[in-house]
């Protein structure tokens, strides 16, 4: 896999995560009553609060970075062959080549 089309996965990875932050966000304020026949638009406002809450907070930049993160140890490890990445995943073995 390229470069380029591991950026988009993880990219579209960390987007979702966003999205599925305000999605259950709404949910959480729709089951505890917050919304009313009478007041329209307080669930655009609260979209609006959540996604300026969600991007703050660098939510979508934190799994962003972990799974890339992960692609790339587990790519490495791969390049290091067996006994190197079992060294690495496993410490505290002891395997003689």
């Amino acid at each position: 896999m390229t470069l380029f089309y591991l950026c988009v996965v993880v990219l579209v990875v960390g987007v979702g995560s966003q999205f599925l932050a305000i999605a259950t966000g709404v949910l959480v304020m729709a089951l505890m009553g917050m919304f009313n026949v009478h007041r329209h638009g307080s669930i655009n406002i609260a979209v609006i609060v959540l996604y300026a809450l969600t991007s703050c907070t660098f939510l979508a930049a934190f799994c962003v970075f972990s799974i890339f993160s992960l692609v790339l140890l587990i790519q490495l490890c791969t390049v290091m062959g067996g006994i190197a990445s079992r060294k690495l995943f496993h410490p505290f073995l002891h395997i003689s080549a």
